[in-house]
């Protein structure tokens, strides 16, 4: 399922309108005070005269690279215009989660933005124009990254496992997605509240997201127990009616038999799928 990354970022970036914010989304971390010391270069603190030699510089050497990044950006691509970031920090945060080869890129395009700015300003964003390779982060897999923090998975405030999360988080809308983002960075602060509406059935905040047994049932067995073939369903509308009257343990062991037919006995199981129970299943036939 296709996540429309962008509609997810507005909804983060008016949650951190607040100065102390900080939002730990891959590409997307809003922290003003972070962005204050990281664009003075990582100042050490006062009186400090000597270097931790141990110390990883990869960072900093990234961050070097986005204030580069950032101001060309500022001045050939003006920061608020079409293709353009909308403002420096955003620009900066983006730009802490490119690897090399995705800065390198864009540091090429935004240089020769400055003689053609409408063909190279969008090659420095964030999914790279036609130029350079794409940088959206993958939301679920940082959605579900924060909440093994934030919520542990396998308690009462979480997923049951990293998992679980990834599978349930792919099928979720836009919409439920973007709620649940929301609630996850409340919870750093109240995780007893806001922990629950991660989840799966939003608890009563995020829209249920909860899937609906027969049309997952139908819409799998419609690729791998063909319908129209006797005695199987005549179409996914009959299939779904059908399934709707089946009572649990019939649903459950149609499941079953549905999941045996993919790994690939179908001549096999798919009979075990049908209405009549196919002498395994319970016969549901009214």
């Amino acid at each position: 399922m296709m996540k429309n990354t962008p509609l997810v970022v507005s909804v983060i970036a008016a949650c951190c309108a607040a100065s102390s914010c900080t939002v730990d989304f891959d590409g997307y971390q809003y922290d003003d005070a972070a962005f204050e010391e990281a664009n003075r270069g990582g100042a050490a603190g006062d009186g400090d005269e000597t270097e931790d030699t141990d110390t990883d510089t990869s960072g900093e050497e990234n961050s070097a690279f986005c204030v580069d990044f950032c101001n060309e950006s500022a001045t050939h691509c003006p920061f608020g215009e079409e293709n353009s970031y909308k403002d420096e920090h955003y620009c900066l945060d983006n730009c802490r989660g490119f690897d090399d080869t995705q800065i390198e890129c864009r540091l090429v395009e935004v240089g020769l933005a400055e003689d053609d700015p409408e063909t190279h300003c969008p090659n420095t964003l964030l999914d790279g124009g036609d130029t350079c390779p794409d940088a959206t982060p993958d939301v679920c897999d940082t959605f579900c990254s924060d909440s093994a923090s934030i919520c542990p998975f396998g308690t009462e405030l979480g997923y049951e496992n990293a998992t679980q999360c990834l599978e349930l988080c792919e099928d979720y809308s836009n919409a439920q997605l973007e709620c649940r983002v929301v609630h996850l960075n409340f919870a750093r602060e109240d995780a007893a509240t806001h922990c629950a509406h991660t989840l799966l059935n939003g608890a009563g905040v995020c829209e249920d997201a909860t899937p609906d047994p027969c049309a997952t049932f139908c819409a799998d067995s419609e690729e791998i127990c063909p319908f129209g073939e006797a005695p199987s369903y005549e179409n996914l509308e009959q299939c779904q009616e059908l399934c709707g009257e089946f009572t649990e343990s019939q649903l459950d062991c149609r499941v079953v038999h549905l999941a045996f037919a993919e790994e690939g006995s179908p001549e096999t199981h798919c009979p075990h799928t049908w209405l009549d129970g196919g002498g395994t299943c319970e016969d549901a036939t009214p």
